[in-house]
């Protein structure tokens, strides 16, 4: 199948568009809803929405450079989380509506479009919003994480290749200073599955990650070139923090 990636730069929608491949589908091109600058009220790019991850999207065109795919981006509206049923009809101004006139311009671009990857692993609220569009698209919707134990997820992560640096905490027993700019690599792994109430691969919004190398990246990988951390919310029992940085694209 002709497949657009919908990606937010994290391992799960990078690590499905290599099961994408394997499966012997060819990625056509990236979609991404990104924070634009109304959008943004804080000094992050850390919005809130229900179905998309909103950090460090500014450095997604970057991945796109790495894979030499065309990037289509449309603006994620903050409080656009309109709709915040289970089941998703059609609401004009909701965030999946964007996403859907997004995947419309690309099938005008690319008429050979037949599929949309995404990372989804066990959110319903996600996924049926997903397989909704999909249907007015007449897209397959590829989803080889859905429901796989996290487990798995991490340990296809680690031997896939994917390089992915945490930049978003946000749970009890998720330390900032503990994770945040580190890549996701075996140790902390083993970590991820040992903490309480966690969902070791992120799925609840516990913590994001950004790819910074991946087996697909065929044309270079990206490196970080100077970060800081940056606290959102703090409580006795959780501290919510995010990694900002500047990268660049390195040729291979």
């Amino acid at each position: 199948m002709h497949v657009v990636g919908l990606v937010s730069g994290g391992k799960d929608s990078m690590l499905n568009l290599t099961k994408c491949v394997e499966k012997g589908h060819k990625i056509v091109c990236l979609a991404n809803m990104c924070p634009g600058k109304r959008s943004v009220s804080s000094g992050t790019t850390e919005i809130d929405s229900y179905c998309f991850q909103s950090i460090a999207q500014e450095h997604v065109p970057l991945i796109a450079k790495c894979m030499e795919l065309p990037l289509y981006t449309a603006e994620l509206i903050e409080n656009s989380s309109l709709n915040q049923n289970l089941w998703y009809e059609k609401t004009e101004g909701d965030e999946v509506e964007e996403l859907y006139k997004l995947l419309l311009r690309i099938k005008e671009a690319h008429p050979d479009v037949n599929a949309l990857s995404t990372g989804a692993i066990e959110s319903n609220f996600q996924r049926l919003r997903v397989v909704h569009l999909c249907e007015r698209l007449e897209l397959t919707h590829l989803g080889y994480l859905w429901k796989r134990p996290p487990k798995e997820i991490l340990d296809d992560v680690l031997t896939s290749g994917i390089k992915a640096v945490f930049v978003k905490v946000s749970a009890m027993g998720l330390h900032p200073e503990e994770y945040l700019g580190k890549i996701l690599d075996k140790e902390i792994a083993e970590k991820l599955l040992h903490v309480p109430y966690v969902h070791a691969a992120g799925e609840g919004g516990e913590f994001e990650t950004f790819t910074l190398d991946s087996p697909l990246f065929t044309k270079g990988y990206i490196e970080i070139t100077a970060s800081r951390l940056q606290v959102l919310q703090s409580s006795e029992v959780v501290t919510s923090a995010v990694l900002e940085f500047s990268a660049k694209f390195v040729p291979r």
